[in-house]
């Protein structure tokens, strides 16, 4: 016979997250709107925060404790702009604007374990985002170097091969182990981004330009099996990797599941998605009047203009693009090795970036011919 069962504790207490925002600032514009500036300082908290309470109930209480509001976390940062425009009576103007900013957020409570002989697999005081992962240490480049390698790897992997990943013994006791592991790197999104824009006009002509950029905003490129006899990796992805041909490649040798131990492991492909793009490009010529009047319009534009031309990046996918993998604040909890069951890491991350699955934004350019009558 078939039973029902409720596999979660309720939780008949929910309420809404408390959300506080504090910020100060000034606009000032000068010589005749010529010069403005602006500035904003801010701090974000949210309280009451959906999460698993997993000190107060641990798994090994055989209870799946239900999501409760105790979470804290809290967002810090500023803004700045700057906007220069101007011109004189020879028909000639330009705007400039030039915009930058900076936060940081900051994990305050999290219900989790005190995790006393392994504090750098806490959670709590760190951004929020951080999985848990081995310190990538380079690449096992020969035989020679597995023979007299200084760390005993035997409780991750039967057998070391030439081309598997080195990591860091960060609890020192000369084995590496699940305790080894330590919350690396940051948010998925971009903590630091700023933008210029120019705009410039001259009797007929009109010129504009706009960058962007951002830094700091986290991503694993890496497959779960990353492994050419499963799926196709992308090329950048092989030309880092390890190979009899590429000896001195930067990260470890492709290879399926079964034929190595640190796939999705170490933070070897976890890197920020640092870039500076040409976002749109256009320049414009408008014609006179005496061939306006010619064909009976009004006005008559010629552009040619570009979106996305230029990237400067080192991430081997489209910087701007992000996918998050399915996590919420809302996490199960985390197994006795610091590990999620089935997605990774387990907290109020909220999730990690993945690799390039989602299509790139293209690169476009357009002309165009504008008439109105």
């Amino acid at each position: 016979a078939s039973t029902t069962f409720e596999a979660n504790v309720a939780n008949p207490n929910i309420t809404w997250e408390t959300a506080t925002s504090r910020n100060i600032g000034f606009d000032l514009r000068a010589l005749n709107n010529k010069i403005s500036l602006g500035f904003d300082l801010y701090k974000n908290s949210r309280e009451d925060i959906l999460t698993v309470p997993l000190k107060t109930l641990p798994e090994y209480s055989g209870i799946n404790a239900p999501a409760v509001n105790i979470g804290e976390f809290e967002n810090t940062g500023y803004e700045i702009s700057l906007g220069l425009n101007g011109g004189n009576e020879d028909d000639f103007s330009y705007n400039l604007t030039f915009n930058f900013s900076k936060s940081k957020n900051k994990l305050l409570f999290f219900d989790e374990p005190a995790l006393a002989d392994r504090p750098w697999q806490r959670e709590t005081g760190g951004e929020i985002g951080r999985p848990l992962l081995y310190s990538f240490d380079g690449v096992f480049r020969s035989q020679d170097e597995i023979d007299n390698a200084a760390l005993d790897y035997s409780e991750v992997t039967p057998a070391l091969k030439p081309g598997d990943a080195r990591v860091k013994d960060i609890s020192g006791d000369g084995k590496i182990g699940p305790e080894d592991k330590i919350r690396t790197g940051g948010s998925a999104f971009a903590d630091t981004q700023f933008g210029f824009n120019t705009s410039i006009s001259f009797k007929n002509l009109d010129f504009s330009m706009y960058w962007n950029g951002a830094a700091g905003g986290y991503s694993n490129y890496e497959w779960s099996f990353m492994s050419g006899t499963l799926a196709n990796v992308q090329r950048d992805v092989r030309d880092r990797a390890w190979s009899l041909d590429n000896l001195n490649a930067p990260k470890p040798r492709l290879a399926d599941r079964g034929d190595q131990w640190y796939s999705e492991q170490t933070d070897a492909y976890l890197i920020t998605r640092d870039y500076f793009r040409l976002k749109n490009l256009e320049l414009g010529y408008t014609f006179d009047q005496g061939i306006i009047k010619a064909i009976g319009a009004q006005r008559l534009r010629l552009s040619i203009s570009g979106t996305n031309l230029i990237t400067i990046t080192d991430y081997p996918f489209d910087p701007e693009v992000l996918q998050l993998d399915n996590g919420d604040l809302a996490r199960n909890g985390i197994d006795e090795n610091g590990d999620d069951p089935d997605e990774g890491t387990k907290g109020v991350s909220g999730g990690q970036t993945v690799n390039g699955g989602i299509y790139p934004m293209l690169k476009t350019i357009n002309l165009g011919l504008q008439i109105t009558f």
